[in-house]
């Protein structure tokens, strides 16, 4: 019994053998192929390293790594009772590719900043050409002037005569309003024109004294004076040179002719006494006249629409001299006697003006 079973036993081992050499030759295959996986799996972490790194170029694929299947060959073995063989195991160890995330690139956009022609002048214009053309508007403001001037008469009465002096006309102002027109030409920045003005004045004054007053021979007497001055109206024609700034201020000068209208009162009573008690001779004058003069000035102009301008101006005007004599009129005795005058006045005027350009 025990012979036939170490035959048995012999036999199964011999069956065997061809099985296990079989299976060994499968699992060197199989250690083979999983070697090369994980030299597959080592090249590619060297991969994902040096792309981390910034050393790969993008355009370089991963390759895949394929784990083969092992089969193992079935084997019929004879129906024969043999002890257990135990065959070991053997897993295939799993190869998990890591995932390569290729960063992805963003281009930042390009804004290419708009180029636009430099401007004229410092500040946009409404008007490309502000202030020129014909002009039509109104002035409005406050003037004032002084005069050289003095009278002077003399008295003969029965044989007697003397002289009065009398220092004359003081200073005068108040308002001074009108119209204006003209035209000015632009060349490029600088304008040239002319102006005419038709001004209305309430300028005027009136001063009173008495002092006492020696009256050559024939005594001394108190002499009782009102001298009033008054202008009245004012024509002006002016050349214009200007300079116009960012097509929105423009400053000016002018120089012109002007014409005014003065009219004089001079009042004068002289009440004698002393070696001639009876003297008292009265004076009158009431001279009027236009005055031809040279006017200057200077101003500054504002567009505050594009066809609407603002500007103040100072002008003065020193006017020709005016010359006047007149008998005088007494009230008792024989005197006779004549009073002579003269004024030449100078005056200046600040104005604002609103014009519409057309």
């Amino acid at each position: 019994m025990k012979k036939i079973s170490l035959l048995t036993l012999a036999l199964s081992m011999t069956l065997a053998a061809p099985v296990l050499a079989a299976t060994e030759t499968s699992m060197a295959a199989a250690q083979a192929r999983v070697r090369a996986a994980e030299e597959a799996l080592a090249e590619a972490r060297a991969a994902v390293e040096m792309l981390a790194a910034g050393k790969v170029d993008l355009s370089v694929a991963v390759p895949s790594v394929t784990v083969p299947s092992v089969t193992v060959p079935s084997v019929a073995v004879p129906s024969v009772t043999v002890s257990s063989v135990t065959v070991p195991s053997v897993t295939v160890p799993s190869v998990t590719v890591p995932s390569v995330t290729v960063p992805s690139v963003t281009v930042p956009s390009v804004t290419v900043p708009s180029v636009a022609p430099p401007p004229a002048d410092i500040t946009p214009c409404p008007c490309p050409q502000a202030f020129a053309g014909f002009t039509l508007g109104g002035t409005i403001g406050y003037g004032g002037g002084s005069a050289q001037s003095s009278v002077s008469h003399t008295i003969t009465s029965a044989g007697s005569s003397g002289s009065a002096n009398d220092p004359g006309f003081r200073g005068f102002s108040g308002l001074d309003g009108g119209i204006i027109t003209g035209y000015l030409q632009r060349m490029d920045n600088w304008g040239a024109g002319v102006d005419f003005l038709a001004n209305w004045m309430s300028c005027g004054s009136t001063v009173t004294s008495s002092n006492a007053q020696v009256i050559g021979g024939a005594g001394t007497g108190a002499q009782n004076v009102s001298r009033k001055v008054n202008l009245n109206s004012s024509l002006q024609v002016r050349g214009v040179l200007s300079y116009v700034i960012s097509n929105l201020v423009m400053p000016k000068i002018m120089l012109g002719w002007d014409n005014s209208q003065y009219s004089l009162n001079f009042q004068s009573i002289e009440q004698a006494s002393g070696a001639v008690p009876n003297l008292s001779p009265f004076v009158s004058l009431t001279p009027a006249k236009r005055l031809n003069g040279f006017l200057w000035g200077a101003g500054v102009d504002f567009l505050v629409a594009q066809n609407v301008v603002f500007g103040l101006e100072y002008t003065g005007v020193q006017s020709g001299k005016m010359t006047f004599s007149a008998p005088f009129n007494s009230g008792v005795g024989p005197e006779t006697g004549t009073a002579t005058g003269s004024f030449k006045p100078q005056y200046n005027s600040f104005k604002g003006t609103l014009k519409y350009v057309f």
